[in-house]
């Protein structure tokens, strides 16, 4: 048999087994949760409670059920900005003349700083001499019309030295390397410059060395000055050797012969610590002992 609530019957025990609320305690309950007392009229609440069904209300109202849930617009994507080397609040002119020292070879952002402040504190006559040495770089140097080296008068003073042995030309890539070989003083031919390499990756092919001008010099040769031997001393890199074996093929045909530089062991290495690929070109390039 069901029993009745009372005043005094906990809210946890309503809904058990034999417990229902009585018609009292069911609009005790109503008027808690939506504050409105029928017996006080519409106008009075009850104050005591919250009323939840007003708050249910405008949370529906203000938000929709699935709004909870939905993600957030995506934002918009800031670019970012290069990094720049120059600090800020460096004045202009010194900024330009670090950013000028940042795009030279092998200058990195702290050593293009330090050169620009030190040219700050150079002094005048000094700012002037070295700028009228870059100045002068460009109006007046120029290309050998022999070689290609680059040289102030039209022929280079290699060319035009009646000691230098005229039946051997080096062929190299860049003028830095007839520097590198002069220094050694076993070397007495002449030179040609390719000012390159043949490389397809970078798109760089013959045409665009100076391979042309190397086979028209072997051709107009004077019978006194005949070349006997070209020496290919490109680098060993995939682009040289690409390079020394076009020249090869490219020069043979006119009956003269092309050798390449040994690549070995450099001179105080221990073997031990060689790579396999310089033991192997050792033992290729390998001579007798004199």
């Amino acid at each position: 048999m069901v029993k009745g609530l009372t005043n005094t019957t906990p809210l946890a025990e309503w809904g058990q087994e034999g417990i229902l609320p009585s018609p009292a305690q069911r609009e005790r309950v109503r008027v808690r949760v939506t504050g409105e007392d029928k017996r006080a009229g519409p106008a009075e609440h009850h104050t005591s409670f919250p009323s939840f069904k007003i708050i249910s209300i405008i949370v529906l109202n203000t938000i929709s059920p699935m709004s909870a849930f939905r993600p957030d617009p995506p934002r918009p994507i800031t670019p970012v900005a290069p990094d720049s080397y120059t600090p800020r609040g460096v004045a202009a002119p010194v900024a330009r003349v670090i950013e000028a020292f940042r795009r030279l070879p092998g200058i990195g952002p702290k050593s293009a700083q330090r050169l620009a402040y030190h040219l700050v504190r150079m002094p005048e006559a000094e700012a002037e001499e070295l700028a009228e040495a870059i100045t002068g770089v460009k109006l007046r140097i120029k290309l050998c019309t022999v070689c290609a080296d680059i040289t102030e008068q039209p022929t280079c003073h290699i060319c035009q030295d009646p000691n230098r042995d005229r039946s051997v030309i080096c062929v190299v890539e860049e003028p830095l390397d007839v520097t590198a070989l002069e220094r050694t003083r076993a070397y007495n031919g002449l030179y040609h410059v390719l000012h390159g390499a043949i490389s397809p990756t970078s798109g760089i092919a013959a045409s665009d060395l100076k391979i042309k001008e190397l086979l028209q010099r072997l051709q107009n040769q004077q019978p006194s000055e005949e070349v006997t031997e070209v020496i290919v001393a490109t680098n060993t890199n995939l682009d040289g050797e690409a390079t020394a074996m076009y020249l090869q093929r490219a020069i043979t045909p006119a009956g003269i012969k092309v050798t390449r530089l040994a690549r070995g062991l450099p001179s105080g290495t221990d073997i031990e610590y060689a790579d396999d690929a310089t033991l192997a070109h050792s033992l290729e390039s390998r001579a007798e002992i004199q």
